[in-house]
């Protein structure tokens, strides 16, 4: 057994949402074969749509993301059916696809009555001379929404993307111990991950703290 001293193993749906193009099937690739494919090499073998990825959290305990890819074959309803996590990615170098994500995000969170944990990811972080979106603005968003978290990634390098599950798993595991499936709504004051309580506005170099202050698995 692989983890013989571990208590008993807990599994959540996550789904990773966001426009085309915007990091999502690169996001998978990383977590599930701990690779990564350029956009202009030929992709020899596609990565399906759904894995399981196991996160190992203090206690110890094994928690299993099974993390879902929204594409435009699998249906919206089955998609979102029984969801405990959703994770909305954006292109960092695409305005376009950071307002379609936060688009995206509110529709899907309105719909979902306020139940689950929510997040906002900013893919390709290794490209930081083409952004288009800066890490100010997409906190200031998640803060003034009560997301759960809010941070930058790479799949390339790959920076922050095991921080994004431990984050997930610690979370959801915690909800699920104390009973709470709610989340704060937008007129609450809560805590964003990677900052502390009070929230308050980033200074200088918001990126390089921010970072510092996520813990990866």
């Amino acid at each position: 057994q692989m983890f013989p001293s571990m208590s008993t193993q807990s599994t959540y749906k996550i789904v990773l949402d966001g426009a085309k193009k915007s990091g999502k099937t690169s996001i998978l690739r990383r977590i599930s074969r701990n690779e990564f494919v350029e956009q202009s090499e030929k992709d020899t073998e596609p990565i399906p749509h759904i894995v399981t990825h196991g996160v190992c959290i203090e206690g110890p305990r094994l928690v299993n993301l099974e993390i879902w890819e929204r594409i435009s074959s699998i249906d919206k309803e089955a998609l979102y059916e029984n969801v405990d996590a959703s994770v909305f990615a954006y292109d960092i170098t695409s305005r376009s696809s950071f307002e379609k994500a936060l688009t995206r995000l509110q529709k899907i969170r309105q719909k979902s009555k306020g139940r689950g944990i929510y997040g906002l990811v900013g893919c390709k972080s290794d490209q930081m001379e083409e952004r288009e979106v800066e890490m100010e603005e997409a906190l200031e968003w998640a803060r003034s929404e009560s997301l759960d978290f809010c941070l930058e990634v790479s799949s390339k390098t790959p920076v922050n993307i095991p921080g994004v599950c431990t984050i997930i798993a610690r979370k959801l595991d915690k909800r699920r111990a104390t009973g709470d499936s709610q989340i704060p709504s937008p007129n609450e004051k809560s805590p964003l991950e990677g900052e502390e309580s009070p929230i308050k506005k980033p200074k200088k170099n918001p990126v390089r703290k921010f970072f510092q202050s996520i813990l990866c698995c």
